[in-house]
């Protein structure tokens, strides 16, 4: 099984270390010896909402190939929501099982609503 964690600029950390540290575990703790996972952005470097810079170990390559994708919130999702060729790079994991969309709960910022059709829409909630 192969996970994404899609990072991106001004994504809360945070957020992102709530789903990969659980789901990297599932290897570490020997509970699927087959589980693989990637960093994967449209950019080689990132840096997050507080300055924290994360390097991605795919760049701007489909997302098809992942049973799992995973994405964090973040005042970057504010941006990205109309930024034409980020969505459609996220649209390549169309084909992909089983979507996981975060955000913190103390923030009020744009969330991704995902199927597997690709993203539907993007709202406050």
């Amino acid at each position: 099984m192969k996970a994404a964690f899609v990072i991106f600029d001004r994504m809360t950390s945070l957020d992102f270390i709530g789903f990969y540290d659980p789901v990297t575990r599932l290897k570490s703790m020997k509970i699927m010896d087959d589980f693989e996972w990637r960093t994967c952005s449209t950019a080689q470097n990132v840096v997050d909402d507080r300055g924290l810079r994360i390097e991605a170990n795919r760049v701007a390559e489909p997302l098809d190939s992942y049973d799992m994708v995973f994405l964090p919130g973040g005042f970057g999702t504010r941006t990205l929501q109309n930024d034409r060729a980020f969505v459609d790079w996220l649209k390549t994991a169309a084909s992909c099982r089983n979507w996981q969309a975060r955000r913190p709960a103390h923030e009020s910022l744009p969330k991704w609503t995902i199927r597997t059709d690709g993203i539907r829409d993007s709202h406050a909630i």
